[in-house]
């Protein structure tokens, strides 16, 4: 038995499941071939390290409770205290992992940009890590650090914590399944015996804070919304050579669509800066309609890390542009961020279509010799993925909506080949789930009622969000006077 001051032992419990790509970089991993290579054992299995949650759930927690509250800094430690939670590594039980090539999209052409191309090594959705997160308590602390506990347990099972980097780019989105929290009280034999036989009694969810009442000094509220992308004729994301198990000669064309294989099978995936690129560009072209002021450009020679210099000389997000606000440039992260799109059946050959196309002379209006090429598309199918928004201002919601208006009309499309009828997409939202203390807005007060967490289906969202769209507008007519 121990007669120590923390005589309490908490520990949360659970399986964190992936439900887009995820990547942590090995900084002292080299690949001459491979820009940056993802973390792993010698054995090549997926680490998911206890740095990584720990900071993450820290950084989480200070923007919620404000950076100087005394309970955070006596759980996470400070300068001559020791921390008081531990976070375990945790090894997934299998090595898949693969290169994705990434490039920048030219605002003006909306093609690859030349010298921008770069790969990494990137590993598939549905990877699970188990973990653990204990937390040393006492009688006198007790409640308060169950009521915390309680609120990492939220925060990781409704999926507001992403980890591992590349996050508004389509990685790092997860949930928390199976999740329960434990107690042993160490002073006593039996729960000391417990504790060290790992066998720990779960803690009943009437204790501590099964539904946490926040009274903070920090201002956060994040927005998780998931949706659906349905292709009404096809879609070709990206351009990789890579050939499914099942690839015979009726699909096999010189441009494939790209998939992953996961531990559940291989799926077709949009990945999720295809998604955002897309959007960060007709987001853009909408600022410069509105006659907001300067979108940078950073893909021109001439005018290339524009938002980037003035943002490091003032630190203030003033110094970014619109666009560069809610979707990030270098040293400021994204507000946005996208998963990746995953199909909800399996790859079969009865979803891919080969389409053969030629070059056409401009002259004879004939085919040109030597110029035929095909593509396999994935024919009318549904991607569905995740967006979240980090404290989104009303000037955020408002270009955000706008965004979606947009979709739903079909001026939106991605993919390869929109111009020969491919990428066209009719969005569906499936729901939306939202966390807020003390939120900065009326319209984000008003999502919550009130509450912590709140979840809405779909259509009553939308029919929710309705009543503040005039709110959200007045917003924006604020912010650009």
């Amino acid at each position: 038995m121990i007669n120590s001051k923390y005589n309490i032992k908490y520990a949360l419990e659970g399986i964190l499941v992936f439900h887009s790509s995820f990547f942590t970089a090995a900084a002292m991993e080299m690949d001459s071939k491979i820009d940056t290579c993802i973390l792993k054992t010698p054995d090549r299995k997926l680490i998911l390290n206890g740095s990584t949650i720990a900071g993450k759930l820290r950084s989480t927690l200070e923007n919620i409770f404000g950076e100087q509250d005394d309970r955070i800094k006596k759980i996470f430690g400070y300068q001559d205290c020791s921390s008081r939670i531990i976070f375990n590594d945790s090894i997934a039980e299998n090595s898949l992992y693969e290169e994705r090539q990434c490039v920048a999209i030219d605002r003006n052409t909306g093609t690859a940009a030349e010298g921008l191309l770069y790969d990494k090594e990137i590993a598939p959705p549905y990877i699970q890590f188990k973990i653990k997160i204990e937390l040393d308590s006492s009688d006198e602390t007790g409640a308060g650090d169950l009521e915390i506990l309680r609120l990492i347990e939220k925060l990781l099972s409704g999926g507001f914590v992403n980890f591992g980097g590349n996050s508004s780019r389509g990685s790092g989105f997860c949930f928390l399944k199976n999740n329960v929290v434990k107690k042993a009280v160490l002073s006593e034999e039996k729960g000391f015996i417990s504790y060290l036989l790992d066998n720990m009694e779960k803690e009943s969810e009437a204790s501590g804070a099964a539904e946490v009442q926040l009274k903070t000094a920090g201002k956060y509220s994040s927005v998780l919304l998931e949706y659906e992308l349905e292709f009404n004729q096809g879609v070709l994301p990206g351009d990789k050579n890579k050939k499914p198990e099942f690839n015979d000669e009726k699909t096999d064309s010189d441009i494939m669509p790209y998939f992953m294989r996961t531990p559940d099978g291989e799926y077709f995936i949009i990945p999720g800066s295809s998604i955002k690129g897309v959007l960060r560009t007709k987001a853009e072209s909408i600022f410069l309609k509105r006659n907001v002021g300067y979108i940078c450009d950073p893909t021109s020679p001439r005018l290339k890390g524009y938002c980037n210099k003035s943002y490091k000389a003032d630190k203030k997000p003033e110094a970014l542009c619109e666009a560069c606000k809610i979707f990030g440039a270098v040293n400021y992260a994204s507000k946005v961020l996208f998963s990746d799109l995953i199909m909800e059946d399996k790859i079969s050959a009865s979803q891919m279509k080969k389409v053969e196309h030629v070059a056409i002379d401009r002259f004879t209006g004939g085919g040109i010799e030597s110029c035929k090429f095909n593509e396999t598309v994935v024919e009318k199918p549904v991607y569905k993925g995740y967006i979240a928004l980090r404290n989104p201002s009303l000037n955020d919601m408002n270009i955000l909506t706008h965004l979606a208006l947009e979709m739903n009309d079909g001026k939106i499309r991605t993919g390869h080949s929109t111009r020969k009828g491919f990428g066209r997409l009719a969005p569906k939202l499936l729901s939306v789930k939202v966390f807020a203390c003390s939120p900065e807005n009326e319209v984000m007060s008003a999502l919550t009622g009130g509450a912590s967490f709140k979840t809405y289906k779909g259509a009553e969202f939308i029919e929710t969000f309705k009543k503040h769209l005039s709110t959200i507008e007045n917003g924006r007519n604020k912010a650009n006077e």
